[in-house]
């Protein structure tokens, strides 16, 4: 019989602690609070620097982030690519998959040019935490051999040669 006061004011003791989380409405707090940042591109800053190892006039661009982002916030108006000399805004798709965005230009990019890439700071993790500042990344586009073919030598006229 003394079993029987002891299990009841156990219950109410366990209903006292469990019962004000239960139906607890709205998403949980965000387990951090550190803005996201930028992890990797490709191109690198400073890809083809002095005519070194330009980057392909048809290759993507690629943004590696530092968190997971919010998808609707990585789009044409926060990553934007615009030419040396008043070029641009290229026109070009953007995709989010997988933590990393791809800029995909429409057109080939011009032979030995400039590019500054921008990712502006009103980007957002899946929690809506902006990343504060624009970050912006700066490449130069390889140079094409001449593909024009050689034009033809006359040999009657010595001057050709």
């Amino acid at each position: 019989m003394k079993k029987l006061p002891i299990m009841l004011l156990f219950l109410i003791l366990a209903a006292l602690f469990v019962l004000p989380t239960c139906g607890r409405e709205g998403p949980l707090p965000p387990p951090i609070s550190t803005p996201p940042g930028i992890k990797s591109t490709i191109p690198t800053d400073g890809t083809g620097a002095n005519g070194v190892n330009g980057y392909p006039i048809d290759g993507a661009i690629l943004i590696t982030f530092t968190l997971d982002m919010d998808p609707t916030t990585i789009n044409n108006q926060t990553i934007t690519v615009v030419g040396s000399g008043g070029i641009g805004p290229i026109a070009g798709t953007v995709a989010y998959t997988n933590g990393a965005a791809i800029f995909t230009p429409t057109q080939n990019l011009a032979q030995n040019t400039g590019y500054t890439v921008t990712i502006a700071g009103t980007v957002t993790d899946i929690y809506h935490i902006p990343m504060g500042s624009a970050v912006s990344v700066f490449f130069t586009t390889e140079t094409l051999p001449d593909a024009a073919p050689p034009s033809a030598l006359n040999p009657k006229n010595p001057k050709s040669f």
